[in-house]
């Protein structure tokens, strides 16, 4: 009898063990699953973003070719779930993934940073010609 108990009592604390390493196993998967969804949804948003952003530079630019200069600057694009999740999901990626999503963050890293040089010059460009007139832009070289 007292055998019996004890053999209950090992196949509990077995059952519970495994129980307990296929929860951790399942919650880490799903976690992961969720990341790279959210990863894909970020390069759709990207996307679109990017977008966006070529539509204003090229309607900048259509005011320079006519030597004008517009007030209006694209906003950085944004890439918050691979900035805060991806290594939580690298782990998961292969290797032409993690190159891919690498690059494309490296690149977006780039241009965010011109985004924020060209906003600059244009403020600059903006305030010498409050502070000169029209005649600075003549005299610019920008």
């Amino acid at each position: 009898m007292d055998t019996n108990k004890l053999f209950i009592g090992l196949a509990s604390v077995g059952a519970g063990w495994v129980l307990a390493q296929f929860t951790s196993v399942a919650k880490d998967w799903l976690y992961t699953r969720k990341v790279k969804i959210a990863l894909l949804e970020e390069l759709d948003e990207l996307k679109e973003e990017l977008d966006r952003t070529i539509i204003i530079l090229s309607r900048q630019l259509q005011i320079h070719a006519i030597k004008g200069i517009d007030n209006g600057v694209a906003t950085p694009l944004s890439n918050h779930i691979f900035s805060n999740y991806y290594k939580d999901a690298v782990l998961s990626l292969n290797k032409q993934q993690r190159i891919s999503y690498q690059l494309i963050n490296t690149l977006v890293c780039n241009l965010n940073e011109n985004l924020s040089k060209h906003k600059e010059c244009t403020e600059s460009i903006h305030s010498k010609v409050m502070r000169e007139g029209e005649e600075a832009l003549a005299d610019s070289d920008f």
